[in-house]
């Protein structure tokens, strides 16, 4: 199966890294940090001392966890990350539709394509638990893995047009092209089709 004939059936799953955050934007025009920036950031919030290394968000989110607990790196993540909202570039892609989609961000920015579209192609799951399994998505759903853990921030104050279960993080079927090779990195300036 070729990879134009693998996007037409859904086949191929998608990874979205830290990189993404470029293409999510405020009304000020400002865009989202990096992991390095939201690690300096959280490091800084909470008295952590890099002795001027580098941040290395997960190092940082773990210990933060750790001596404050997960309510406080959450509420914490939730505020960095409040306000943002998805370029187009980022929507058409999120919109094409996949096999499943897998990131290490803790946004919900992919779930936010979908509740920005009119008539999505596909109703986000979001993954980011083990507990409760489910084995399978309908073929309208997408699983969104949350590698990392997921921040519902203002998503859980809003009402949901879509449904939330918990899946097991598992192999892609057999059946799925990898990697996907539809999008890359363009500079500061978001995604761009190959």
């Amino acid at each position: 199966m070729g990879l134009v004939s693998a996007l037409e059936t859904r086949s191929c799953v998608l990874f979205v890294g830290a990189g993404a955050g470029y293409n999510f934007v405020r009304a000020d025009g400002s865009l989202a940090p990096d992991a390095g920036m939201l690690g300096d950031r959280l490091a800084s919030r909470f008295g952590i001392d890099l002795s001027g290394e580098p941040a290395d968000l997960a190092a940082v989110a773990e210990l933060v966890e750790r001596r404050r607990g997960r309510t406080s790196l959450e509420a914490a993540l939730a505020e960095e990350l409040d306000g943002f909202e998805p370029d187009d570039a980022f929507r058409r892609l999120i919109g094409r539709g996949w096999k499943a989609i897998y990131t290490t961000n803790y946004d919900n920015m992919i779930e936010r394509c979908f509740e920005l579209e009119p008539e999505p192609r596909q109703y986000p799951v979001s993954v980011s638990v083990t507990s409760d399994l489910v084995s399978a998505t309908t073929p309208d759903e997408v699983p969104i893995y949350h590698l990392h853990g997921y921040m519902l921030s203002a998503a859980e104050s809003a009402p949901h047009s879509y449904r939330v279960r918990l899946y097991a993080v598992r192999r892609p079927p057999a059946d799925v092209v990898q990697p996907f090779q539809g999008a890359v990195r363009d500079g500061h300036r978001g995604l761009r089709w190959l």
